[in-house]
């Protein structure tokens, strides 16, 4: 049986895809802060745990998986991201999140991951319409937004390379940290 392990899987998508996964026959593992709010999870072994902190996160990758979907992220709802005042926390834990997974996957050689962010699925129009709105003429997505986006086109670029996994992770770091200075 294949396993797939869900990060962010008491979130709105998170939960569905635990279910949709369930319906192909995967074992599957959920983690989150919290436990999906409408509906009962359908994960086999869900923990509920921050993924800042390393130790979940290597809790969570304890063993190899087949799929992992990383959609953990700092939330907080639109009031809290769309200030523009938590933009700073919000990359910073949004990072700590995406390196502590990366590195626990990489250490149990986990092969497939992917990486999603919501903020990527928001319209153009939607986009432009808040960055009209801020009085600081913003750049249309959150600071949290950016940095998901900027991650994971790294992480697309490292993964193009060929390098090695130790290596790519390695690329990504360099890249956000250059990218969190700028």
């Amino acid at each position: 049986m294949k396993r797939a392990l869900v990060c962010g899987a008491g979130g709105f998508i998170g939960s569905h895809l635990v279910k949709r996964l369930k319906r192909e026959g995967f074992w599957v593992r959920g983690v989150d802060l919290k436990y999906p709010k409408f509906s009962e999870t359908e994960a086999d072994d869900y923990l509920v745990g921050d993924l800042r902190d390393p130790a979940v996160a290597r809790e969570a990758v304890d063993a190899r998986f087949d799929e992992v979907y990383q959609l953990a992220a700092d939330m907080g709802g639109a009031g809290y991201i769309f200030t523009g005042e938590n933009d700073a926390t919000l990359m910073h834990n949004s990072a700590l999140i995406n390196l502590n997974v990366l590195e626990a996957c990489q250490r149990r050689n986990s092969k497939r991951v992917f990486y999603s962010s919501s903020a990527c699925i928001y319209p153009e129009y939607s986009q432009r319409r808040r960055q009209q709105r801020q009085p600081s003429g913003g750049r249309g997505l959150s600071g949290g937004a950016r940095q998901r986006v900027r991650l994971g086109e790294a992480l697309q670029r490292a993964a193009l390379s060929g390098l090695p996994p130790q290596l790519r992770l390695r690329c990504a770091r360099r890249a956000l940290s250059q990218h969190l200075r700028a």
